[in-house]
This record gives structure tokens, C-alpha cells and sequence, in this order.
């Protein structure tokens, strides 16, 4: 057997254990497997993006009441000064408005912060709902999931001879083939699907690039590995 008929021997090796695992993917218990994992990827970014949602609102509410109290504190003693000015003698009106503006600048802050804190207590309310959702949600996919899983892995279990086999296979159709043809052959694999490409009008048939005549000549004898310049591809002549 010469290199390049080793070579395909290698070839259609890889492709047979490339079909069985692409008939393992292909599987509806596969296709489920791989949704279900999506989606709970998903799940799992959601619930840490509702998580750090929570941690922040909770913190900037805890910030917030801690402002309203020490605002509301000021009241009384806004309330005891206006008192006191208006009992004095010799106060003046513009500081008895001085004084009511403050207290109205303050009550309209305690207004202002209360809305806030009623608005993030309701965001925080309607991230906790979502989180349960979400929680409640991932308990039933992984439910899914594992179950699927099993699914998969008896599936894979019933086709693991006939894969060790092909393995088997295939590394001694590698004895045969020098190792550094090997690993370009799976390199170019690692490219493309098929990395063997006749040579088709002096054309590479892979990417159709034009080929030189003196490397046509020499994929025509056949003493010779030639890969495309342009593709990588293993090149041979029908």
C-alpha cells in the first residue's frame, strides 16, 4: 500500500468515527440535551445578574432609609428654632422666612427621598418575584436536564464498543502513515471538514484555487504528498 492509499485508509478511519459521533449529536435526546443546557446557562446568568441587583438595591435602600432618618431627626429641632425665633422681640421677618424655608427645604427632601424609597422597595419587590421565577424555573430544566442526560450517556454507552473500535482502527491505520503526515492531516481536519482535495482541472476542489503546473505534475505522479498553498488541504489526483 502506498503513502497516499495509507493516507486515505487513515482518512476514512477518522470520517467513520466522525459519523458515529455526529449521529450521537443528531439524536433527539442530544438536541434536548444541548437546549436544555442553553438554558440553563441562561437561568444561571439571570439569577446572578437578579442577585447582584438585590445586593446593590438592598445596600443603596439601607443608604436611603439611613438618609430619611436623620433628615426626619431634623424636624423637630427646625421646628423648635422657628418657635424660638418667633418668640424673640427683636427677630426680624426675613429670619422667620429664613427659617420656614429651611423647614419646607427639608420636608420637600423627605418627600422627595420617601418616593425614592418607596420606588426602590417596589424594584426590589418585582427583582425578588423574578428571582422565585427564575429559581422555581431551574429547578424544573435541571430536572430535565439530568434526566436527558441519562438519556444521552445510554446512548453513548450502546455505541462505545463500535467507537473504541474505530479507535482501534484508526491507530493502526496512523502505524502506517509517517507521524508528521499524521499531524498535518489533523491539522488541516482541524480546518476543515473533509482535508483531502482532488485535484479538479488543475484546481484545488476544495477552495478552487489554481494550481502551479510543476505541483500538477507532481500530484499526477503520485510519489508525493502536496498540500493547497491556498487552503492546507491534502491534495490528490482522481
Amino acid at each position: 500500500m502506498d503513502l497516499l492509499q495509507s493516507l486515505w485508509a487513515y482518512h476514512d478511519a477518522c470520517s467513520n468515527i466522525a459519523r458515529v459521533e455526529a449521529e450521537l449529536a443528531s439524536t433527539e435526546a442530544h438536541k434536548k440535551f444541548v437546549a436544555l443546557h442553553a438554558e440553563l446557562t441562561e437561568l444561571q446568568n439571570k439569577k446572578n445578574k437578579l442577585v447582584n441587583i438585590l445586593e446593590s438595591s438592598n445596600l443603596a435602600l439601607h443608604t436611603l432609609e439611613n438618609e430619611y432618618a436623620d433628615l426626619e431627626r431634623k424636624i423637630p429641632i427646625e421646628i423648635t428654632e422657628l418657635e424660638k425665633r418667633q418668640s424673640m422681640e427683636d427677630v426680624t421677618s426675613s429670619n422667620i422666612i429664613a427659617i420656614k424655608n429651611s423647614l419646607e427645604d427639608l420636608l420637600r427632601d423627605i418627600k422627595t427621598l420617601k418616593a425614592k424609597i418607596i420606588k426602590l422597595a417596589e424594584n426590589i419587590i418585582i427583582a425578588q418575584n423574578q428571582l422565585q421565577e427564575t429559581l422555581s424555573r431551574g429547578t424544573k430544566v435541571l430536572r430535565a436536564y439530568n434526566k436527558i442526560s441519562s438519556i444521552c450517556k445510554e446512548e453513548a454507552d450502546a455505541r462505545a464498543p463500535e467507537i473504541k473500535k474505530l479507535h482501534e482502527i484508526k491507530a493502526q491505520c496512523a502505524a502506517k502513515v509517517p507521524p508528521e503526515l499524521v499531524r498535518k492531516y489533523d491539522r488541516v481536519r482541524g480546518m476543515h471538514a473533509d482535508p483531502l482535495a482532488a485535484l479538479n482541472e488543475n484546481k484545488c476542489s476544495g477552495c478552487n484555487m489554481s494550481l502551479p503546473t510543476s505541483t500538477v505534475q507532481i500530484i499526477e505522479e503520485g510519489n508525493s504528498i502536496v498540500t493547497c498553498e491556498n487552503c492546507g488541504r491534502i491534495l490528490y489526483c482522481n
